[in-house]
């Protein structure tokens, strides 16, 4: 039985989710390790004029070497948890840099990372059916005003909570005078006049504490007893979930079995033929986003760009899917990014890639776009990972293709 779920966000269009159908307490592991990519330079090496999705989805890195920033690519929880300033449940730990999988001699030397050990534990007790989220800091709204200009952050929660308990005790004060029957339907009226008067008050002030804040004595009820923050999410039982989300929790990755390959995906528990082994999000991107460009610095020691000159791709270009002939390039935002080919050589592989039959999938916009505007404005593909044998616990998944 899985223990996460993909599903849709309980925060209204903020794309998919990751959902626990258990209870997980504070202090404890949550999914499996996972890989961290580097991506160096990205100010630097990307064309001014592309505004890449993957800024969306990266984390600081803690190593620069010869370059000026690293950012890292953390596919899994990393990449698929949310960010809900108010309600955040999970702690992101730091990666381990190990080098050892492979031998300097290798001709796969340098074409895989050597970051792994990214771990996500429980910052609080976690009730099954809740939404993971991840912490990524209020700064992140800050540097993207465009699109979260009146997102609220933490104090604009405890704002609306403090804003509520006091007209529900301007309520109460009310409520001790006495009322005839017909006065008594008018002050139904009045609370809700009242309630609906704060909130316009309040949005004047701020707009985001103000949009947290009830309009009639119902809403007020409601949100009063699950407070802002749970009121702003859209509730998920674990019924629901196990209907309409999708297993998370199928893979996990160490390192592979299939020689000089680094890591790879393995079998958490038995999977049956064509079985669907673990949905995955793609993040379109063009070919040109990997390209890295030969940096000089001039006399006054500012780096100067050649954008003619091409040194080399970005390393997550090799976790990603895609083909000579197109410039679209699809980058899995799950284990699936660690997941090898196998060849027939090698044993054969165990399983198949292809579209989501998934109603959220917006396959069905390729045929219409050009890949800039793919690339631009797509934001649910989704490719499943099939069995196409019965597979054990603990046996590595691998594919030879994509279909």
């Amino acid at each position: 039985m899985c223990d996460l779920v993909l599903a849709p966000s309980s925060i209204p269009g903020a794309g998919f989710g990751v959902f626990t159908i258990r209870d997980i307490s504070k202090g404890s592991l949550v999914g499996s390790p996972e890989i961290g990519i580097p991506f160096v330079d990205r100010s630097f090496h990307t064309r001014a004029d592309r505004n890449m999705k993957l800024g969306d989805y990266i984390w600081d890195g803690t190593d620069t070497y010869e370059s000026n920033e690293v950012e890292m690519l953390v596919p899994g929880l990393g990449m698929m948890t949310n960010f809900h300033p108010a309600l955040v449940n999970l702690d992101a730990g730091y990666g381990k840099y190990d080098d050892r999988l492979l031998s300097q001699s290798s001709p796969n030397t340098g074409a895989v990372t050597y970051y792994a050990d990214y771990n996500m534990t429980a910052s609080r007790d976690i009730v099954a059916g809740e939404e993971l989220f991840s912490d990524y800091g209020e700064q992140w709204f800050h540097t993207r005003p465009h699109a979260h200009e009146a997102t609220p952050l933490l104090q604009d929660y405890k704002d609306a909570d403090i804003i509520m308990k006091d007209i529900s005790n301007l309520l109460n004060n009310l409520s001790g005078y006495s009322f005839d029957s017909e006065s008594e339907s008018k002050r139904h009226i009045l609370d809700d006049v009242i309630i609906t008067t704060m909130k316009q008050i309040a949005s004047r002030l701020d707009v985001k504490t103000g949009s947290l804040l009830p309009g009639n004595k119902t809403s007020l009820q409601e949100k009063r007893i699950n407070g802002s923050a749970r009121s702003s999410v859209s509730s998920r039982s674990v019924t629901w979930l196990q209907e309409h989300g999708k297993c998370f929790d199928n893979v996990f990755v160490k390192e592979s079995s299939i020689y000089d390959s680094g890591r790879g995906v393995f079998a958490r528990r038995s999977i049956r033929k064509n079985q669907s082994i673990i949905p995955t999000p793609v993040m379109p991107m063009l070919r040109e986003d990997f390209l890295m460009y030969k940096k000089e610095f001039d006399d006054d020691g500012q780096e100067v760009h050649h954008s003619n000159i091409v040194i080399g791709n970005q390393l997550l270009l090799n976790y990603c899917f895609g083909n000579a002939a197109t410039s679209l390039v699809l980058c899995p935002s799950s284990h699936v990014a660690s997941m090898n080919h196998r060849s027939v050589d090698e044993g054969g592989s165990n399983a198949r890639i292809q579209w989501s039959t998934w109603p959220i999938n917006e396959m069905q916009k390729l045929a219409n776009m050009t890949v800039s505007e793919l690339v631009d404005s797509v934001e649910s593909l989704v490719i499943d990972v099939v069995a196409t044998s019965d597979i054990q616990p603990n046996e590595e998944v691998s594919v030879s293709g994509i279909t």
